[in-house]
């Protein structure tokens, strides 16, 4: 696992976007601080590979976004991506699926 120094989240991130942060906070065993505010979940071409040299991870932004792949959430495409699957509690692996449920029915968005 990379050794993030931060994350890079929307302005005003929705639940799971929050939920994918401490999701990575967690499994790092720190604090991860929020080293950008980014205001399109549209990436500046540049953007990523300036990210990454920092050792930031974007979470949901760009190509990276979950609703590209298979994924129900942010949060869920974060534990895959850092092949977290297999080393998720009973709890995180709950917190993903009413995130998933969530993301299906707008109810917390």
């Amino acid at each position: 696992m990379a050794n993030y120094k931060g994350v890079v989240m929307l302005y005003h991130p929705p639940f799971d976007k929050v939920c994918a942060k401490v999701l990575l906070e967690r499994h790092f065993g720190e604090l991860l601080p929020v080293v950008d505010f980014y205001g399109s979940p549209k990436e500046i071409p540049g953007k990523k590979l300036e990210w990454e040299k920092k050792n930031f991870y974007p979470i949901d932004i760009g190509n990276e976004k979950y609703n590209k792949g298979e994924f129900g959430s942010a949060t869920e495409a974060v534990a895959n991506d850092l092949k977290l699957i297999p080393f998720l509690s009973e709890s995180e692996r709950k917190m993903i699926e009413m995130v998933n449920d969530n993301n299906g029915s707008n109810d917390n968005k």
